[in-house]
């Protein structure tokens, strides 16, 4: 018996983004869910607002320039990258909506897989999870929204979801599975 074995893991990363509200924490946790319980793969979950609270003492984190979120970011993705050997996939949720930071992810992954939420700002504004669209709305706070509305819509993203009413977080979250898989198998076919 060896008492070490050497465990390869398929080292996937699934960056998962969109507006605030626009739902890539509820669906990222239940594909999580899906291939950790379901598939058995080993999944590591990196949301943005968490890495944010857990990285505070950095100086970025606590900004929301676009200086700052852009570092924050970059940072999010060497996050990942220190860790995805040790696992089958992580599947990143952030806003992190940068032209630097989806080309960067495309050079340092092997396995990357894009998805962008694009999600209707009524739709949005209704969940508002964090009060931030109706801080806006109410202009009491309209310096966060001023500097946050300048993003980069990923044009390259490997699954560009448009919001359907119909869908629940479930269906997003299969939809993104079934893609990913067929994306990575391929892949692994011209490898």
């Amino acid at each position: 018996m060896k008492i070490e074995e050497k465990y390869f893991h398929l080292e996937r990363v699934i960056w998962i983004t969109g507006l605030s509200g626009s739902g890539k924490t509820t669906v990222a946790d239940i594909l999580g869910h899906r291939l950790s319980n379901n598939e058995g793969k080993k999944v590591l979950r990196l949301d943005g607002d968490k890495m944010r609270e857990a990285l505070k003492n950095c100086d970025s984190m606590s900004k929301y320039d676009p200086e700052s979120r852009l570092k924050n970011a970059l940072t999010y993705s060497a996050l990942a990258k220190s860790l995805i050997s040790q696992f089958d996939y992580i599947i990143v949720s952030t806003i992190s909506m940068f032209r630097d930071v989806f080309s960067t992810n495309r050079e340092v992954f092997n396995n990357y897989f894009e998805v962008y939420l694009d999600v209707p700002h009524s739709e949005r504004s209704s969940r508002d999870p964090k009060g931030l669209y109706r801080c806006f709305e109410t202009e009491s706070d309209s310096g966060f929204f001023a500097e946050s509305l300048k993003f980069d819509i990923p044009t390259e993203a490997h699954f560009f979801y448009s919001h359907d009413v119909n869908d629940t977080a479930k269906d997003v979250a299969q939809k993104i599975e079934i893609l990913s898989h067929q994306y990575f198998e391929n892949i692994f076919k011209r490898c």
